[in-house]
């Protein structure tokens, strides 16, 4: 009897304890999108998006932006600003201007990210080609939350082959091994749409270097061995093989299934590797003429 007593009591103070943690959904600002641009005096310009749930509020999502020296610094002065509590354990995307990236590593500056163990580490790592305003305050009244459109845009683009999906956890490991290429997705808005053209590539250093369009990401998801799905490539051949014009002499592969054969070597002291890929599958398009032939192999 005894022993069922404090059975009891010990239920009753575990309830109790977790009435007393909660957290309501309505003083609560989720963070979605957190973006990195430079501002006129060098110092950060941070943008941040959070849904909004209160039932008064005419809009769905709150933007914020603020000049800080650091991403701690903001945190303290969105803090002040909000309404609510902010959590970071939803972050969904990290957006950085390609002008920040030729200015300065952004490497050191995202740590409080990776230290603070209630932080979503899964958030996709994105570079912006243009003003980052563009792109967070990009009218998506017809898509949804800006957060959720710029996650299945990135997310879409990478399962058609068109760019990388790189992480928060990954971009760390990228940036900490000698032997990666950092790289992350590369968007930019356009008549208030937003658009996947490729793939950024950084310096170890953490400074931009250049940029793969749709087309090359496909070749480095090859190389990377990330495919999501069917690769598709486009190239053009010879007029005299095609028996048509120049502009309408193209091949297209869907490539879905790749065997590597990889041969390694040491030259002039340095590693050689050669990389090579046999399809085992795929479906490829000849466009001819103003028809096209479709063939599989």
């Amino acid at each position: 009897m005894k022993r069922l007593w404090l059975t009891g009591m010990a239920a009753c103070l575990v309830l109790v304890a977790g009435c007393g943690d909660r957290l309501l959904l309505e003083q609560t600002r989720m963070l979605l999108v957190l973006g990195l641009d430079t501002a006129v005096d060098d110092r950060l310009l941070v943008y941040t998006t959070y849904p909004v749930f209160t039932p008064e509020a005419k809009e769905k999502y709150n933007i914020s932006a603020d000049k800080a020296v650091s991403l701690r610094h903001s945190r303290q002065r969105l803090d002040a600003m909000s309404t609510g509590t902010i959590a970071a354990g939803k972050l969904q995307n990290v957006l950085i201007s390609k002008r920040l990236l030729q200015k300065q590593n952004i490497f050191p500056d995202l740590d409080v990210l990776f230290r603070d163990p209630k932080n979503d580490i899964n958030a996709r790592m994105i570079v912006v080609d243009g003003p980052l305003k563009d792109v967070i305050y990009a009218n998506m009244k017809d898509k949804g939350r800006i957060g959720i459109v710029i996650r299945d845009i990135v997310d879409s683009a990478h399962r058609n082959g068109s760019t990388v999906l790189v992480r928060l956890e990954q971009f760390h490991r990228q940036m900490l091994d000698d032997r990666i290429t950092p790289s992350m997705t590369e968007i930019k808005a356009q008549n208030n749409e937003l658009i996947v053209t490729g793939t950024a590539l950084l310096k170890k250093n953490g400074l931009y270097a250049t940029s793969l369009n749709r087309q090359e990401s496909s070749l480095l998801l090859l190389l990377t061995r990330e495919m999501a799905g069917p690769i598709p490539l486009t190239i053009r051949l010879p007029s005299a093989q095609t028996k048509a014009k120049k502009e309408r002499s193209t091949v297209s592969f869907d490539i879905q299934d790749v065997q590597y054969d990889i041969k390694t070597g040491y030259e002039r002291e340095q590693f050689v590797f050669e990389i090579g890929m046999k399809r085992d599958h795929y479906r490829t398009f000849i466009c001819s003429g103003y028809g096209a032939e479709r063939q599989s192999a």
